[in-house]
């Protein structure tokens, strides 16, 4: 994937953002690109910075964000009916949960596994914990995979659709809707 200054990208468990900038450096002889990204992504002066490395015979651990063709089918995905399988154990649904919504190391690529964050995935962690939340409260592990999870998909919507904040989350709000007692 080539990178250009303003292009969306997503981030693991930071979400979905644009390329603040592009700068390259001299590390042990090698050139490697330093990809600056800010959040929250709809921010003019973002509060937070990341800067993942690349060299050009890696993969950066960023994907590509869900353009407005994939908008609907995550939508469906937080519509559709919660699957009986879901894990049981606490440890078990945290860790399955966490590896969905991108808890995936910064050298995941450098290692030949490419850092793909799958915004369907994401969309399922949201439903699923939506629906728990429900039936009883979330424990603090879970709240804050439901935070991050809601995060992510809020800033790939708006992004990818070429929305604002505030209508990304009411379309994620409409889609969950149905799953209200």
């Amino acid at each position: 994937m080539r990178y250009e200054v303003g292009q969306a990208v997503v981030c693991g468990l930071e979400g979905a953002t644009t390329v603040r900038a592009i700068t390259t450096k001299e590390v042990a002889g090698k050139t490697w690109t330093n990809i600056v990204l800010g959040y929250p992504f709809d921010a003019a002066e973002p509060e937070t910075i990341t800067q993942p490395l690349i060299d050009n015979d890696s993969l950066a651990p960023l994907s590509e964000v869900l353009g407005p063709g994939g908008v609907p089918a995550v939508l469906a995905v937080l519509a559709a009916p919660v699957p009986d399988e879901e894990p049981t154990t606490w440890g078990s649904v945290f860790d399955t949960y966490l590896t969905m919504i991108g808890g995936i190391t910064a050298d995941a690529g450098l290692d030949g596994a490419p850092a793909v964050l799958d915004a369907r995935q994401v969309a399922q962690v949201l439903r699923n914990l939506t629906v728990r939340s429900q039936r009883e409260p979330l424990d603090a592990g879970m709240t804050q995979v439901f935070g991050w999870a809601r995060a992510i998909l809020v800033s790939e919507v708006a992004l990818g659709a070429g929305l604002d904040r505030r209508q990304a989350e009411a379309a994620i709000d409409e889609a969950l809707s149905v799953h209200r007692p």
